[in-house]
């Protein structure tokens, strides 16, 4: 198990865990300059219904979907490809 410690004040957002198109999707917190997710418990009958979700619980972060779209696919990439800290 890997341990990580976050900054203060730390970027996320919710993602699903993107399983098969029609299987149950599980949403996951995704926090920026991090590789990986964490789980929540919270769990969406499809893709469809947990990018909506997503939609709702990210708006409450200020965050419309593209933004939260391109923090997990920030923390989809290898470290060495990551920006910069401070770089959005």
């Amino acid at each position: 198990m890997t341990t990580c410690t976050l900054p203060p004040d730390p970027h996320y957002c919710f993602s699903p865990a993107y399983r098969p198109r029609d299987e149950p999707q599980p949403i996951d917190l995704v926090f920026d300059q991090l590789s990986g997710s964490v789980p929540t418990g919270l769990v969406a009958y499809s893709l469809d219904e947990a990018e909506r979700l997503c939609d709702v619980l990210n708006a409450r972060l200020g965050l419309d979907r593209s933004a939260w779209m391109a923090l997990v696919a920030r923390s989809m990439r290898p470290a060495s490809l990551a920006p910069a800290p401070g770089l959005h």
